[in-house]
């Protein structure tokens, strides 16, 4: 053997017994590979909506619900996992215990639990949260307090009615009781692991309403006790997740609570990543800006399945529904039925939601219990829709007076709804960034004028939507939402939205109740309290009746397929027809 060749073997000797020398000698034979560095354990998660309000007691929206849902947990919660989506128990440790009368649950608590900011959890952390709620529901007095009350080295300062300056929580009307008191009585520690939840009435699903995000356990030490939690402020909860930050309309930002009770997550963080339109944040995606897509959409499936890092997940229907209210002060019943029957259903279906949806009848979506798929909702149907115009003892003039009759071709009925004198003018309201409810408002806008009407749509930012559906409902006719549960049971999509003792009721329906001309409130009132199955099935199936062939509140129009998408290397994400979004157990490999 020639010398060099023997300096090149003790050579390679000595740099196999080194860890770079192993490397590239391995590499160099295609022996030994190098380790690839381990993925960024860091989801980021494409969206179109930005938190509108941290505090769980306050904040009413899909976009903050699901950043809160990862930091903050309630006593129960629903087991997306199982086909059943049964209520399991979160920070109780058993399902509760109901007294005789339906009115007093007594829970069981978790021990060894701690909030974010090393706050135990026990029953007097759980009693504090839940008198705090019973404050921004703006109870009277909350008066069983005497003044300094104190328990388990917690001060309760909640002896107080609400101050002008704090609003009552949007979620009241969850908590409201059939004549529109308190539900909620009082809360009793029992021990220190065990609480009383005492209510006023009987609640046919205050079980499924423990599990919902506003019931979150809150640190006494931290939460301030007699305002909402600002979005500048560190929410604290005992979640998986702490608050990073929330940059409005940029990116909200999770990080994993290292000391979770049930193990730290795997997930070092999450962002939420906003964009200003449905059509960029799904481009994002296919750009692999993002690596997570809930309801990607339809024209970009070819795309995603195409691309062999990406994976597409059919998970089933939704339980949100898409509907556009009207406005029942504005726009009379008549009115209604006809603009019901003028637009294109199959239009929204095809064209609007490219086919990702089913046409729907009533307001409870497929799968919840109670849906009445039986009913004679309104179809597309121009000459109907004219008829009721033409043969109304108010409309029929005013149609006569502009030249419209049943003969009347649709270029004159344009004529009239587009030449300045329309037989009536109205406004539909949608949030900017939502462009599919802009598609509802233009195509209601162009069938509206087959009618002889004029609707013009407007686009704002969704903060000042939900502030005019709250407080300036005067401004808006017509608007266009969408309805993701709180809690399944069927009261939660006509309550929270219908009822004459809901803040959200933008449409003011039922706010001149009337039990003989008008039964849809009462029976939404019976429905509250009605144990028994059988005969909350016929309430709820006559309620959906009323509203849907006689009263015409609003138009239903779909309910969504749901499909998710994401990274292939991306694992445990569980896809739910509640779009929630929740990220404990996922991970990337």
């Amino acid at each position: 053997m020639e010398r060099k060749n023997i300096v090149i073997v003790i050579l390679a000797i000595a740099l196999i017994f080194s860890g770079v020398g192993n490397i590239i000698l391995g590499s160099f034979l295609g022996l030994i590979q190098p380790t690839p560095p381990p993925p960024k354990q860091e989801a980021i998660v494409a969206t179109t909506d930005t938190v509108v309000d941290l505090d769980p007691q306050y904040a009413y929206d899909t976009a903050s619900s699901n950043v809160i849902e990862n930091i903050a947990e309630s006593l129960y919660v629903v087991n997306w996992s199982d086909p059943a989506f049964p209520t399991i128990p979160l920070l109780a440790t058993a399902l509760p215990t109901i007294s005789p009368d339906g009115l007093e649950y007594t829970i069981p608590l978790r021990q060894g639990v701690y909030f974010h900011d090393g706050t135990l959890f026990n029953a007097y952390t759980a009693k504090w949260t839940l008198d705090r709620y019973n404050y921004f529901m703006n109870w009277s007095g909350n008066s069983y307090y005497p003044d300094g009350y104190t328990a388990g080295g917690y001060d309760f300062p909640f002896n107080t009615s609400l101050p002008t300056t704090v609003l009552p929580t949007q979620t009241f009307i969850l908590y409201k009781t059939s004549t529109g008191s308190l539900l909620l009585n009082r809360t009793e520690v029992v021990s220190d692991y065990v609480i009383k939840i005492v209510l006023n009435e009987v609640k046919a699903s205050f079980m499924a309403l423990l599990g919902f995000y506003g019931m979150s356990m809150l640190s006494p030490n931290h939460a301030p006790p007699n305002r909402y939690y600002r979005n500048d402020e560190k929410l604290v909860g005992t979640g998986p997740f702490e608050l990073s930050y929330i940059l409005a309309d940029v990116e909200q930002k999770i990080v994993k609570f290292d000391d979770y009770w049930q193990g730290p997550a795997q997930l070092d963080s999450v962002i939420w990543d906003v964009f200003d339109d449905i059509n960029t944040m799904n481009q994002a995606f296919l750009s692999s800006d993002v690596n997570v897509l809930i309801r990607p959409d339809r024209p970009f499936f070819t795309q995603i399945e195409a691309d062999p890092n990406l994976d597409l997940v059919y998970a089933g229907n939704f339980f949100s529904s898409d509907y556009i209210t009207f406005n029942v002060d504005h726009i009379d019943v008549v009115m209604r039925k006809a603009i019901a029957y003028s637009y294109n259903y199959t239009y929204v279906i095809d064209v609007i939601r490219n086919g990702d949806a089913v046409r729907w009848p009533t307001y409870i979506p497929m799968g919840i219990a109670y849906a009445n798929y039986s009913l004679n909702a309104p179809t597309f149907d121009r000459a109907f829709a004219r008829n009721v115009l033409l043969t109304d003892p108010v409309w029929g003039p005013i149609c006569a007076a502009k030249g419209l009759t049943a003969a009347s071709t649709d270029a004159q009925w344009i004529t009239v709804a587009t030449g300045g004198s329309p037989i009536a003018s109205y406004n539909f309201t949608w949030n900017l960034g939502n462009t599919k409810r802009q598609a509802y408002g233009d195509r209601l806008s162009f069938d509206c004028q087959y009618i002889g009407v004029d609707l013009s749509s407007i686009g704002v930012a969704f903060g000042d939507m939900l502030d005019a559906i709250l407080v300036d409902r005067h401004k808006m006719d017509t608007y266009a939402l969408g309805w993701a549960p709180d809690y399944l049971d069927p009261e939660n999509w006509f309550n929270p939205i219908w009822s004459n003792q809901s803040d959200m009721n933008g449409g003011n329906y039922n706010v001149n109740y009337n039990p003989t001309t008008a039964p849809a409130q009462r029976l939404m009132d019976a429905g509250l309290t009605e144990t028994n199955p059988q005969t909350r099935k016929l309430m709820y199936w006559e309620l959906q009746r009323e509203m849907v062939e006689v009263d015409y509140p609003g138009m239903p129009l779909v309910s969504a397929i749901n499909y998710d998408a994401w990274v292939n290397n991306f694992h445990g994400f569980v896809s739910n027809p509640a779009s929630r979004t929740y990220f404990y157990g996922c991970y990337f490999s």
